[in-house]
């Protein structure tokens, strides 16, 4: 599949989302089945139901909002924090899955969506064709919709008015959600048949979808008064979830889908219009002057000339479009212009929602009139109508676009005007819609944003969509017949997932609850995006000008560290590689320790997650040679490759390291099973920098400053304060033998540790001699290999084999939480790895392990939190004295930097 564009952080990060949520449910469908098979009953899908397919029905007071929200009908996702739903998510809690199965359901089908939008519109997997415009197919297409429209689903409403109480329909919601389906419908067809003859009657279109923003969102907070954060938290989730997630995925900037942003501007101005002082919105004078108001600040920001790109020009990023096929024109342009031309059409709205209730009481006095005078005030407004009408048609409307979209801000009320004014003329006429129309009208906003990637395609991020995705090549009405289809299902879809997940994770009433959703939103999403910069920032070969792969080589053992230019993508990785080794350890220890308090006591099992986890790092070869493919770099044609070293030296690296992983994971576990997970962690940080700087003196030629060794003389010092207290006001109580058996593993197992270190920088610039992550990768995956196939042969020799089964289902969490600590434990520490290894290939294995010491402060405040391991006196001075003897390495490295930048200034 050849796809248009290199791949991005942004889409890296929505697969690294999307992924567990689609494992998570297919796991819980696979539970529910497994329940509803072992009670012999069906067991109905409630939560779906009550999440996301019924609807409140609302009066007609707010029946104007655009798309039709519904109410939050799901309170158990918000009876647990966050904390706990994340921990129980990630553990994959048996109960929580079968609880939010359809939570999880609603996610994965979200996300299956958006990837059905990047093949169709990015992916040459589908075909695509031009667009041809006959305005005989076209006109008959929509008079035909009409048709069928009007002989299936004409419906005759009677519901009252919210104002009089009558049925007086003026207005109504089954109106105007007909109005914007009737609308949609030339919209999209102008779009796919390309009908440019329409392009007025379409900024018509757009401008009454404008006004009904206005009218709606003014008829809700004028009478409900309801300004609280959570309903207008609402509102901006189904403006802006579906289209954030195709920015995303799609690469697309935000202007793309200019309805959004303009929808969201005049929500915001109405809301800010209303809210304002809103406890005298009542006092005519003031709601006079505060329409007023929002006249002048549309004058004073779009009429006067450089207001608005002063205005708007800090929020460039967002609002900021560039068209590939017009890339000269300015960032601000396209937002300019699109909000321009509606810039007043929303106070319009408002206006006519202020004098709604006037106008009813008028059609109802109306109604009750004698029927000759009845008659005959009907036919003068008609006539008026039609007559203003007919003047704006031949004086406006048939002028060319660009002389039209001069006086478009100024005359759009013009037509629209008209258009109710037909539209509601007679009670019979208010009284009846077209239901089609009036259901397309709901999904406006989906169908808008749906037809740019799977009913049309553009091929490039931000390009307009110029061609029709093409199902059935050289039958273009059973094409569009069919694309059509699933367009329509898709979108309906996507309208009913917003709306689910809407009520999920935006609460109605609870406004902290809408808070911590936020924050841990952003918190993971943040997390996620620097993950998928860790992997987009992982060095490739790159390619000479033939196509052929070219490694770069060291000349020298240390030119690794000093020679290499350290660009912002270097400094990139560093930053990156850091964060796996502080993600990765301190998750590892903690769910090591999780399993030794909740009933696990295989130390050969918890040795053997710690390296058996190496195939989820495998995928990563493919994911190397994509980035290759997608970001094609020229080198020198006379750069060479470094002759490899032979099988017979790899496998003797590979086997001894590989054993010297085996036992040094094992004398971890003891250290972990004698001692608490703080005094553990301590003691790991500690010795294990110092054996690290000791090894690296011998191995490594690594040079001792004054600074260095009072790094090492402070965390040596650190380490060995916990040797004189046995953690009895710890979570875990053991003996004073136990724990100095714990003590002397855990230091044992450091210096091996440290060894390790040292010798992968050896073979890192003295065997393989190259900078690629792929001999990262091999580093891990076949020393991890064979120590996995060494601890195997200890589990089995030991006896420990057998045992699991009665482990397993003595586990406090349960079977399922049993085997999810252990693959946890397994991923963790396979991220630990890969963050440390890359930083031994980017700088050195003692910055490596330095790095390592900067998990000390947080496992230990963890292991309170969780396992309510106490911080002793001695614990806070040794934690104090190993933050000081990092603090001292990192400065001599600060001076190493400096000093290495001065003598590249002088060459």
């Amino acid at each position: 599949m050849v796809v248009s564009g290199p791949i991005t952080p942004g889409q890296v990060t929505f697969l690294l989302g999307v992924i567990p949520v689609f494992i998570a449910w297919i796991y819980s469908e696979f539970l529910e089945y497994k329940k509803s098979a072992s009670h012999s009953k069906v067991h109905s899908d409630n939560n779906l139901v009550e999440l996301g397919v019924d609807t409140v029905k609302e009066d007609d007071r707010a029946v104007l909002l655009e798309g039709g929200l519904t109410r939050s009908a799901s309170a158990k996702f918000h009876s647990s924090s966050i904390k706990m739903n994340l921990i129980r998510f990630l553990t994959m809690e048996e109960s929580f899955l079968l609880e939010n199965r359809a939570i999880l359901r609603a996610m994965a089908e979200f996300g299956a969506i958006l990837v059905y939008f990047y093949i169709c519109d990015r992916s040459n997997l589908l075909a695509e064709s031009t667009k041809k415009y006959n305005r005989d197919l076209f006109l008959f297409l929509y008079a035909l919709l009409i048709i069928v429209s009007a002989m299936t689903s004409l419906t005759k409403h009677n519901d009252k008015s919210a104002f009089s109480g009558k049925t007086m329909q003026y207005l109504s919601r089954h109106q105007t959600e007909e109005w914007k389906g009737w609308m949609q419908v030339l919209f999209l067809m102008y779009h796919y048949f390309a009908a440019t003859e329409i392009y007025n009657a379409i900024r018509v279109f757009i401008a009454a979808y404008v006004w009904m923003t206005g009218f709606g969102n003014f008829s809700y907070y004028y009478i409900r008064k309801d300004f609280c954060l959570a309903r207008f938290a609402q509102m901006m989730w189904r403006l802006n979830f579906f289209v954030a997630f195709c920015c995303i995925v799609l690469n697309n900037d935000y202007m793309l889908y200019y309805i959004c942003p303009m929808h969201t501007l005049f929500t915001l101005m109405v809301y800010g219009a209303l809210g304002i002082f809103n406890k005298y919105n009542e006092i005519p004078s003031v709601m006079a002057v505060k329409i007023l108001s929002c006249f002048l600040v549309v004058i004073f920001i779009w009429e006067i000339p450089g207001v608005f790109e002063i205005f708007w020009s800090p929020l460039s990023f967002l609002l900021g479009y560039t068209d590939p096929a017009k890339p000269d024109l300015p960032r601000l342009h396209e937002w300019h212009f699109r909000s321009g031309l509606d810039r007043y059409i929303w106070i319009i709205g408002m206006i006519y929602a202020y004098y709604h209730p006037n106008v009813e009481k008028w059609m109802e006095k109306l109604e009750e009139c004698e029927t000759k005078r009845k008659f005959l005030i009907k036919a003068i407004v008609v006539a008026v109508s039609l007559f203003v009408g007919y003047m704006w048609y031949e004086c406006i409307y048939k002028l060319d676009k660009v002389a039209y979209n001069k006086y478009h801000p100024y005359t759009s009320w013009i037509p629209i005007t008209v258009y109710i004014c037909l539209r509601n003329c007679t009670q019979q006429l208010r009284s009846y819609s077209l239901t089609l129309f009036a259901w397309l009208g709901k999904i406006t906003l989906e169908t808008y944003i749906s037809q740019f990637h799977i009913w049309l395609r553009s091929d490039m991020p931000n390009g307009q969509p110029k061609w029709l995705l093409s199902f059935i090549p050289e039958y273009p009405l059973l094409n569009f017949m069919l694309t059509t289809a699933i367009y329509i299902l898709i979108s309906l879809r996507i309208f009913e997932l917003t709306n689910t997940l809407k009520s999920v994770f935006v609460p109605t009433k609870d406004n902290r609850q809408l808070l911590y959703n936020f924050i841990a939103g952003v918190a993971i999403s943040l997390c996620l995006y620097c993950i998928s910069l860790v992997l987009l920032q992982i060095p490739h070969p790159t390619e000479d000008q033939g196509g052929n792969p070219v490694e770069q080589t060291n000349g020298s053992s240390r030119s690794m560290v000093t020679s290499r230019p350290r660009s912002y993508s270097w400094w990139l990785r560093i930053a990156l590689y850091t964060f796996f080794v502080l993600a990765g350890l301190p998750v590892g220890v903690l769910l090591a320790r999780l399993y030794y308090e909740k009933g696990g006591n295989s130390r050969w099992m918890i040795t053997l997650v710690q390296t058996a986890g190496f195939p989820v790092l495998i995928p990563l070869y493919y994911f190397s040679s994509y980035i290759t493919s997608t970001n094609i770099s020229s080198s020198s044609s006379s750069s060479s490759m470094a002759k490899p070293p032979s099988v017979l030296v790899l496998s003797a690296i590979y086997i001894a390291l590989g054993v010297l992983l085996a036992a040094y994971s094992l004398l971890y576990s003891i250290g972990l099973l004698n001692l608490p997970v703080s005094t553990y962690s301590l003691i790991t940080a500690s010795t294990q920098l110092a054996f690290n700087a000791l090894f690296s003196f011998f191995i490594n030629s690594q040079k001792f400053t004054p600074f260095i060794v009072n790094s090492l003389f402070l965390l040596t010092i650190s380490s060995t304060l916990l040797v004189f207290q046995n953690g009895s006001s710890d979570s875990k109580n053991v003996s004073k033998g136990k724990y100095v058996i714990g003590f002397v593993c855990t230091v044992a197992a450091s210096a091996g540790y440290g060894l390790l270190l040292s010798l992968s920088q050896f073979c890192f610039e003295k065997v393989f001699k190259k900078q690629t992550f792929k001999v990262v990768l091999d580093m891990i995956i076949y020393q991890s290999l064979v120590a996995t196939l060494v601890i195997l042969i200890g589990l089995f020799a030991s006896g420990d084999w057998g045992k699991l089964h009665g482990e397993m289902a003595g586990f406090e969490l349960g079977k399922v939480s049993y085997v999810n600590v252990l693959v946890w434990i397994a991923i963790s520490l396979q991220v630990f790895s890969v963050g440390s290894m890359g930083l031994i290939f980017e700088v050195s294995s003692l910055f490596s392990n330095v790095i390592g010491t900067l998990a000390l402060p947080v496992v230990p405040v963890l292991a309170v939190v969780f396992f309510h391991d106490k911080m002793s006196g001695v614990k806070v001075i040794s934690m104090l004295l190993a933050v000081w003897g990092f603090a001292s390495y990192i400065y001599q490295h600060y001076l190493d930097d400096r000093k290495s930048k001065t003598t590249s200034a002088k060459v």
